[in-house]
């Protein structure tokens, strides 16, 4: 198991190290907005109250900076905090796929692969340390102890993805809402102070922040007026619809994109409402976030819909034996197709790369 574990965070590294060398013949400034406003979140850590931002990810850089004495450069010491929260994104993942025991191998390594290699954001938005895969992994990681049965240590990375990223607020709540309603067994009490545990770290920050801005609102007001508020002329919808009649390349590759996220949170939670597998409830409560989010942000937030789109594999691995159950492949073929997508979602990864370089941010 531990040669095992050492291969796999090795053929992590080997994706990533390619795509930030490609990154770096871009000549590209990793130092620049969001990635600049954690740095100085970090060194302005006894104050964490960033209106647009939550302290989460500037308060672990702090410490590991700390600790570390400074000799990582803001960059490295970013990227590898992102990197261990997605190799522990991995492996927990795989421990929740593995408890679906019908699951065949080929299949886990699909589904752990599409987290992996997201279209265009899975290995980017760790080179371009973005906080989206450190509140990830703290929810995934929850949610299996959660499904374990062990809420108190659930709670506790809940309430800390809370305070890491917005865009997780969303699937914390109705993943929560979800495992409380599928529960027999339920003792009230027990889910109450689960309740409490997650929100007390949000609370905190919310109340102190309160206090320093003078403001109770401080903690969503940029947040409904930059990530909400239609850039466009429609009143709603403005990011799904806005980006797709947008027209140009644009619309076809990044609206296109949006409108898969959007139709497959759909899609597979119909089915998930139909079918019923294990862990139904869950998986509708990912898919019901994905779709707020979708139908939500604006067209210059849309985006973040896509990265956090990364969580369906999880209800796609609930329903993963129901929609392949009437496929006859051979294994050859089934490695094929397999390989054949992880390639290029593979290659995806460069193309946003270069996107980001010489497009978005010249």
């Amino acid at each position: 198991m531990r040669i095992y574990k050492i291969r796999i965070v090795g053929i992590l590294l080997l994706l990533l190290i390619p795509v930030g060398l490609f990154y770096l013949l871009l000549e590209f400034n990793f130092l620049q907005s969001d990635i600049a406003a954690y740095w100085q979140d970090s060194l302005n850590w006894q104050a964490p109250f960033h209106k647009f931002h939550v302290p989460g990810y500037p308060l672990v850089i702090a410490f590991l900076r700390g600790i570390s004495f400074g000799i990582f450069p803001p960059i490295i010491l970013m990227q590898l905090i992102t990197f261990i929260s997605l190799v522990f994104s991995f492996f927990y993942l795989e421990k929740i796929f593995k408890k679906n025991k019908i699951l065949k191998n080929n299949y886990i390594l699909f589904l752990l692969g599409l987290f992996t290699l997201w279209p265009f954001v899975g290995i980017s938005t760790i080179v371009f340390p973005l906080a989206d895969i450190v509140a990830l992994s703290l929810f995934i990681i929850g949610l299996f102890f959660f499904i374990h049965n062990k809420h108190s240590i659930g709670s506790i990375l809940w309430g800390l993805s809370l305070i890491t990223h917005k865009a997780i607020w969303v699937f914390v709540v109705f993943a929560f809402m979800a495992l409380f309603i599928s529960y027999k067994d339920k003792k009230i009490m027990d889910w109450a102070k689960s309740a409490i545990i997650i929100l007390f770290p949000i609370f905190i920050l919310w109340l102190s922040g309160s206090f320093y801005h003078q403001d109770s609102l401080w903690l969503v007001s940029s947040n409904l007026e930059v990530e909400f508020q239609s850039k466009g002329t429609l009143p709603i919808m403005d990011g799904l619809i806005g980006t797709l009649l947008s027209g140009g390349l644009r619309a076809v590759v990044k609206g296109g994109l949006i409108l898969f996220v959007f139709a497959s949170s759909i899609i597979l939670g119909v089915y998930l409402w139909i079918k019923k597998p294990s862990h139904w409830q869950i998986g509708i409560a990912v898919c019901l976030s994905v779709f707020i989010l979708s139908i939500s942000l604006n067209q210059h937030e849309i985006w973040a819909a896509v990265r956090f789109g990364r969580l369906l594999v999880i209800p796609l691995a609930f329903v993963f034996p129901l929609l392949i159950e009437k496929i006859s492949l051979s294994k050859k073929v089934e490695k094929t197709i397999i390989y054949t997508i992880l390639f290029l979602l593979y290659v995806s990864q460069f193309t946003f790369a270069y996107y980001m370089a010489k497009i978005f941010f010249n």
